[in-house]
């Protein structure tokens, strides 16, 4: 396996601080380390880190030479005088861990051993690195010293030894890409039932320009002979892709297989395979000698139907060295593949007629032109199914291939009005069918059909999908005009943020509607219904109360909240009345007794008055506002209690009361023992 070191790069080093690369990344560099080694290399860079990862990293691992310090004047903190170091490190740093397992990683210390001298640098500070060695090995000393270190960090490989595995898998740690890279395929799927059960997306979605993107098999490379193949593709790093699609698309020699291309300007080729032009390197000058079972044909089982109808198959080799291959592919965007109407060999899968073309799904379905549009036609009128489109592999988050699809449709109808059938011929009765259905469904008044049809009513589609998606993130506007347009709606953060907090409850928008913000009337009553379950105080004295007569309520709707048009219930949890504790906790204050605002202001409450209960409270919903109002608090429970013979009236801040048998008949609360009961199980 292969890690770089976190923290400080001195020895001895905690084993947490080891970290292991990616497992595509170490492939890589294991295979890299290989080949230096076959060669004969003991120094130079191993692997730029870029082309692997995503987001690519700007590093790269090279293998280090050993560098003796013989400046005399060096004054570099990590050496001294005649001291070998590499990368300005000294090699303690690497063969500490053989000799002190207890600072291998802890997968590694039992029976791993540590390899050469690595390093990872920061591609910037490369040049940084060979000023720094130029510096300490200068006998002169005359040479200065860069003016900041180089950014680099120790890399160390561990290699398992023969005895504790088989050679074939002493690398196996390291090249392992993936945790299924063994599980056996016995063939790529090239059916329109195959790859119904795969893993991953059912819809291949690229976001680079032009919808295209290039993939690498990772595992063991097998031959055009084999049946059962081991590994999975690994796409390269978007620049690389954009890279050799740029060649594919300008240069025709590299295209039909007469001409590699460098794609990394280092290790690697990239060469075409087409049907007349296989890889076949045999004969030509290479470090190991080519064996005719490594020629890779289109008919390699990597490959799909899909990557030979459309000229994607791809190899790439290692430079003077081709025997080292590995295959490649281009891997089409849905909506490119939509878009083209590939024609294979299946039948549609709905009718199974013989004119069937590619809905680019990776389960590469086929379907008619005909029911294509019977598809569509059913995707746009229900907003509610947004899964298992089409073919069962679309959804509304492949609106690109959706949309290419409809592109099709509009094409594949307007060519069959263009070029009708014969008179009375089946097709032709189908098409009056299918006409008349489509005038029914979409409200058309005549049978010219616009040549945007199937477009215009798959994005009206995308729209409502969205609509419906986010209308819980908002607060619509109630006015007819601006119904579907979610531009004129206000986000419910928003209005908190901006408008509930300072105390108001409408909004206007941006077509000059006037908006109120208010719960539903059910919320309303329970509310209320909650309110008045506990009529008793839960304590006759607020602590910290300078007045004797300050009983306390448990629970409170918060006065600012309400004149916001927000009902929030506050919970009494001891102390003083005044909630929150200390005005901490909620944007805000009220008195807990009373349930006035807190503060010196004419109106409000505070510690220096003696307020008194003002009741039960309770909320009536106006079309503009919430008023709050109160209910007597001893004469409710006298009624309970069946002392007196109607419950008490509510008395609203606005003038306005409700009789109590008309509050208790809305709320439901009407049967006296049951309600006593409730109320003598307590609040604590």
């Amino acid at each position: 396996g292969w890690y770089w070191l976190g923290w400080d790069q001195k020895f001895p080093m905690n084993r947490d601080h080891w970290q292991a690369y990616e497992q595509s990344v170490s492939f890589q560099l294991s295979v890299s380390y290989d080949e230096m080694r076959r060669r004969g290399v003991e120094c130079g860079r191993l692997l730029d880190v870029s082309a692997f990862t995503d987001p690519p990293q700007p590093y790269e691992v090279w293998m280090g030479r050993k560098v003796t310090v013989n400046n005399p004047r060096q004054n570099y903190p990590d050496g001294r005088f005649r001291e070998t170091l590499v990368a300005g490190y000294p090699l303690d740093i690497w063969d500490g861990p053989g000799r002190c397992r207890e600072t291998l990683p802890a997968e590694a210390a039992a029976l791993g051993s540590v390899v050469g001298y690595f390093y990872q640098i920061h591609k910037e500070s490369v040049p940084v690195l060979e000023a720094l060695e130029r510096y300490l090995m200068d006998e002169t000393g005359q040479v200065v010293a860069p003016d900041a270190p180089p950014r680099r960090r120790v890399v160390i490989l561990v290699e398992w030894p023969a005895s504790a595995f088989d050679n074939r898998f002493r690398y196996q740690f390291a090249r392992r890409a993936a945790e299924h890279i063994n599980q056996p395929i016995t063939a790529v799927p090239d059916t329109a039932d195959a790859g119904e059960d795969a893993d991953g997306p059912l819809v291949t979605q690229i976001d680079s320009e032009g919808g295209v993107a290039y993939e690498w098999w990772i595992g063991p490379v097998p031959l055009d002979s084999d049946a059962t193949i081991r590994g999975r593709w690994k796409r390269y790093h978007p620049h690389i892709s954009a890279k050799i699609e740029n060649s594919w698309q300008r240069d025709r020699e590299f295209r039909n297989g007469s001409k590699s291309i460098d794609i990394d300007g280092e290790r690697y080729m990239m060469a075409c395979v087409t049907s007349d032009v296989p890889y076949d390197r045999r004969g030509e000058p290479s470090l190991e000698v080519f064996p005719p079972d490594h020629v890779v044909t289109v008919s390699h089982p990597c490959y799909s139907d899909l990557e030979r109808q459309s000229g994607g198959c791809l190899v790439q080799h290692r430079k003077g060295n081709p025997k080292r291959r590995r295959p490649v592919r281009r891997v089409l965007d849905a909506a490119e593949i939509a878009r083209r109407g590939i024609m294979t060999e299946a039948f549609c899968s709905v009718c199974l007629s013989d004119n069937g073309q590619l809905t680019g799904c990776e389960a590469r379905h086929v379907i008619c032109p005909s029911c294509l549009r019977a598809a569509l036609r059913s995707v746009v009128g229900d907003v509610m199914v947004v899964g298992n489109l089409i073919c069962g592999c679309f959804s509304q988050l492949t609106r690109k291939a959706l949309l290419a699809l409809a592109e099709r449709a509009d094409v594949s109808l307007q060519d069959t009005l263009q070029n009708p059938p014969a008179r009375d011929s089946t097709e032709s009765l189908d098409l009056r069918a299918e006409v008349g259905e489509t005038m029914r469904q979409f409200s058309l008044p005549t049978e010219d059909l616009p040549a945007n049809l199937y477009v215009d009513k798959m994005r009206q589609w995308f729209t409502k999908v969205h609509v419906a998606d986010r209308a819980h993130l908002y607060h619509p506007c109630r006015h007819p005009d601006c119904a579907d347009l979610m531009e004129n709606w206000k986000l419910i953060s928003e209005f908190e943020e901006e408008l509930a907090a300072n105390g108001g409850n409408v909004w206007t928008c941006p077509a000059g509607h006037e908006n109120c913000v208010l719960p539903s009337a059910s919320e309303v009553r329970d509310m209320n219904r909650n309110l008045l379950t506990h009529p008793e105080y839960y304590t006759m004295r607020a602590d910290y109360s300078i007045y004797e007569n300050c009983p306390l309520r448990r629970y409170r709707l918060c006065p600012g909240c309400l004149s916001s048009g927000i009902l929030m219930m506050a919970v009494h949890g001891g102390e003083c009345k005044q909630w929150p504790g200390y005005g901490r906790g909620h944007h805000h204050t009220f008195c807990f007794a009373c349930a006035r605002l807190w503060g010196n202001q004419t109106g409000n409450c505070n510690h220096y008055q003696e307020c008194r209960d003002p009741g039960i409270q309770q909320v009536r919903l106006t079309d503009t506002a919430l008023v709050m109002g109160f209910v007597d608090g001893e004469l409710y429970q006298d009624w309970l209690n069946g002392r007196v013979g109607a419950p008490p009236p509510t008395c609203f801040d606005d003038g306005s009361y409700e009789t109590g048998p008309d509050r208790q008949r809305v709320l439901g609360m009407e049967d006296r023992a049951a309600l006593l009961a409730e109320s003598r199980q307590g609040i604590e």
